[in-house]
């Protein structure tokens, strides 16, 4: 068994203000670097922003990551070594939504609940690799071709992924099934999905 077996009704222990009142303390996206995205690039940037701001703090949102299941059961997927120990710490799908929306990153400068992005394009391209970020760091590398060929939703998905990373947490790099139930993968593709293209489709 890859994962534990949280309550279900555990995933209703959230904070006061996650719990009710959803939007009370929206988690807002504070662009604090974005080197290189000039002119339409820049334009279209803003896009993705509103439309990761707007999602995230979205009912839809929520409930997509408290529902979501991996192999039956309500929980991302944690990696263990084979000691059966975890590599990657586990949490409840509440306390990852939690943790999501409180938006501590691990190289942060204020403890506000904002998503703070440090965005760099990178001109050129590296294959089918969208961007990457390095341990430690509190960049987020994106290629320009596949910025410029990639849609609101996709674009979304690949910030969101990698903003995961900065908030500690983290997936395999060998491209298994089990990868795409890892936190960063999951709620990256929650996002695109939910954003589909049209950012007005999100409530």
């Amino acid at each position: 068994m890859d994962n534990p077996t949280p309550d279900r009704n555990s995933f209703q222990n959230l904070s006061t203000d996650k719990a009710k009142g959803l939007g009370n303390v929206p988690t807002r996206v504070n662009l604090l670097a974005c080197i290189r995205y000039e002119g339409r690039r820049l334009e279209r940037l803003n896009s993705v922003m509103q439309a990761i701001e707007k999602t995230i703090n979205s009912t839809a949102f929520r409930r997509q990551v408290l529902e979501f299941r991996y192999r039956g059961q309500y929980s991302f997927y944690y990696r263990r070594n084979l000691l059966g120990r975890y590599i990657d710490k586990p949490y409840t799908n509440a306390q990852v939504y939690e943790i999501i929306m409180d938006a501590q990153e691990l190289v942060k400068e204020d403890p506000e609940p904002t998503i703070d992005l440090y965005l760099e394009l990178v001109i050129g391209s590296n294959g089918s690799v969208i961007g990457y970020g390095n341990p430690g760091s509190k960049e987020i590398y994106t290629y320009s071709e596949m910025f410029d060929q990639m849609e609101i939703d996709e674009l979304a998905n690949h910030y969101v992924h990698e903003w995961c990373h900065k908030i500690g947490f983290d997936h395999s790099y060998l491209p298994t099934a089990k990868r795409n139930s890892s936190v960063p993968y999951a709620i990256g593709n929650i996002i695109e999905t939910l954003l589909d293209g049209n950012p007005s489709h999100i409530e």
